[in-house]
């Protein structure tokens, strides 16, 4: 076995597996999405060489994500939504492994992979 990958492992579970287990974590799956960032557990992370993994990047449409103002803003600064600004968010400048689940509207994965052309 090479890596393994955990859900929702937070501080000191996280700390025993890393210390413990001869496999080291490759990725832990947390929620995560602009509004909860997981900044401290990131850095912890880091320190042990594992990816965070955003379940929920859309805040499963929570909190306005989708029509967020300051999202917009800076989506309409570069031709996306407020929804591909957030992911690119994630995924380019907080270096998280973003998946979406939202594949039922046919035009989602081309939109959602648009999301690298976003430029600073």
């Amino acid at each position: 076995m090479r890596a393994i990958g955990l859900s929702n492992f937070y501080d000191g579970r996280y700390i025993d597996i890393c210390e413990h287990a001869d496999v080291k974590p490759a990725v832990v799956q947390l929620e995560a999405h602009v509004f909860s960032q997981q900044k401290r557990m990131q850095e912890l992370m880091r320190a042990y060489g594992t990816r965070l993994m955003a379940w929920a990047p859309f805040a499963e449409g929570r909190n306005g994500l989708f029509t967020n103002p300051t999202l917009e803003a800076i989506g309409r600064r570069h031709g996306k939504s407020a929804a591909q600004t957030a992911l690119r968010y994630l995924s380019c400048q907080r270096a998280t492994v973003a998946l979406t689940f939202a594949w039922s509207t046919p035009s989602f994965p081309a939109s959602a992979s648009s999301v690298s052309a976003l430029t600073k």
